[in-house]
């Protein structure tokens, strides 16, 4: 290997988010100055961040080689997993997924106070190929006699179009978190699920959220977190370091 350069193994383990921020920021720094990173890490959401390659391996075996870097990486590593992201989904969380969105969909729509009982717009932010929260809110909706307009946003067009199949109620809209083509205040009801850890510049995304939700609107996130107990380290240890290895097959 080239002597300039360097190697970073798992450098995001046992870091705080802030932590993360900052070496990411001084990677990028580096990068911009000439010098080269080879990172080795489970926590692929980080990478896509700072990455002009990344691999997915399963052993000695390269299953995915992306080299179009920052946004465009998370966008194609979607679009080449498309037909099989549901699948993946199920095996990878036990099927419990399915549940954590029902609850969440539940809980969150709980704070919900349509003005007037009209007519409210919902947004869901990486919403993949749509079968699971976007039909999740239109039954809970539904089952509230509140009407709705559903609006899905994903940077992946292939997971868009089998999306375009399972929500067809649905108004599909390609683009990135960070940039969303939607006027201010546009929603009433917005939610992410699993796709905070892959914005491209977190910062900015959340800001591009709460412009477009309207002032009394709900925001609702569902993603993983850290917990210090005994249970918590045993989810987080499944989740980086059995679900990539589930994931790449």
């Amino acid at each position: 290997m080239d002597a300039d350069v360097t190697v970073l193994n798992e450098p995001f383990t046992g870091l705080d988010s802030d932590s993360i921020e900052a070496l990411l920021a001084l990677i990028s720094e580096l990068k911009d100055k000439g010098k080269a990173f080879m990172i080795v890490s489970h926590q692929l959401d980080e990478l896509f961040r700072i990455a002009d390659r990344v691999y997915v391996l399963s052993g000695s075996r390269p299953l995915l080689r992306k080299s179009s870097g920052g946004k465009r990486l998370v966008r194609e590593l979607f679009n080449s997993i498309a037909e099989r992201y549901d699948l993946a989904n199920r095996l990878i969380s036990l099927n419990l997924d399915c549940c954590w969105r029902r609850r969440t969909c539940e809980e969150a729509l709980e704070a919900l106070s349509p003005a007037g009982g009209g007519r409210i717009s919902v947004l869901d932010v990486a919403c993949g190929t749509g079968g699971d929260m976007l039909r999740c809110l239109k039954k809970k909706l539904d089952e509230k006699g509140i009407c709705a307009e559903f609006y899905g946003l994903d940077c992946s067009e292939n997971m868009l179009e089998v999306a375009k199949k399972k929500v067809p109620f649905a108004r599909l809209v390609p683009g990135f978190a960070e940039e969303m083509p939607f006027d201010d205040e546009s929603f009433d009801f917005i939610t992410v699920a699993f796709g905070v850890r892959n914005f491209f510049d977190r910062r900015k995304a959340i800001g591009e959220l709460y412009r477009v939700l309207k002032p009394d609107g709900v925001l609702a996130v569902l993603e993983f977190s850290r917990n210090p107990s005994i249970l918590g380290k045993l989810a987080w240890f499944y989740t980086e370091r059995v679900v990539p290895l589930v994931g790449g097959v």
